[in-house]
This record gives C-alpha cells, sequence and structure tokens, in this order.
C-alpha cells in the first residue's frame, strides 16, 4: 500500500464523514417526504425533524466530536500512514452493520408512517451529528 501524509489522511477521514453527512441528509429527507405520503401531518413531520436535529446536535457536541478528535489524534501519531488508515478497521465493519440495519429497517418500515418518521428521526439525527462535529476536521486541516 503506497504511503500518503498524515494531513491527507485527516482530509480522506473528513471525506468519508461529509459523504455520511449526504448520504444520511439525502436519506431522511427521503423518509420525512415518504411518511408525509402515508399520511403523517405536517405538523408531526416538523416535529420530528426539529427533534432530529436538536438530538443530532446534541450527540454531535457531546459524543461524536470527542469520537472524531480520537480518530484525528490517532491518525497524527501514525508511522508510516497508508490511504486506509483513516479508520480503523472496527469502523468499516461497523458502518457495513450500519447500512445493512438501516436498509433492513427500511425493509420494516415501508408503507407505515409512524415507522417511516422514526427512523428518518434516527437518520436525521445521526446526519447533523455528523455535520456537527466535522468542525473538528476543519480546525485540524487548517492548520495543518
Amino acid at each position: 500500500m503506497p504511503k500518503t501524509s498524515h494531513t491527507t489522511l485527516r482530509k480522506y477521514a473528513a471525506l468519508v464523514w461529509f459523504i455520511g453527512v449526504a448520504v444520511l441528509g439525502t436519506k431522511s429527507c427521503r423518509l420525512f417526504l415518504e411518511a408525509q405520503e402515508n399520511a403523517v401531518q405536517t405538523h408531526w413531520l416538523i416535529l420530528a425533524i426539529l427533534f432530529g436535529v436538536t438530538l443530532g446536535g446534541i450527540k454531535g457536541k457531546y459524543f461524536f466530536v470527542k469520537i472524531c478528535n480520537k480518530n484525528i489524534t490517532r491518525i497524527n501519531r501514525l508511522k508510516n500512514p497508508k490511504i486506509w488508515q483513516c479508520y480503523r478497521v472496527r469502523f468499516y465493519f461497523l458502518l457495513g452493520l450500519m447500512v445493512t440495519f438501516s436498509s433492513q429497517t427500511y425493509a420494516f418500515a415501508e408503507g407505515n408512517g409512524i415507522a417511516l418518521l422514526l427512523l428518518a428521526i434516527i437518520e436525521l439525527s445521526v446526519g447533523t451529528a455528523l455535520l456537527v462535529s466535522s468542525s473538528c476536521f476543519w480546525k485540524t486541516n487548517k492548520v495543518s
């Protein structure tokens, strides 16, 4: 595997993080729209969106920022960094599990407005948490 710099590795890690924001943001929008098509009233959609964003902000600030900073510290300590090391192997495994779980949960929720709304809240809150915690990458990559 070719070597890379710590800065490049942090940028790859940030790219993966932002891809997660985009995917989860898009997916949650689709789920909210589908919930609306399944007779969920607009005021419930608005409350769900506000709840998802608020919950995501809290998770991002108090949980995901710690994870992100821990990963950046790990990257900075690597000797001979390789491209695939922007995250630990277990991250890739957990990411695969989350994607599988999400698709299976969607199959269960399909056609059920309330279940779609709950899934949309989860997706939106995780996407928001990723977005809030992405500030770690901005701070780190500006300095280096």
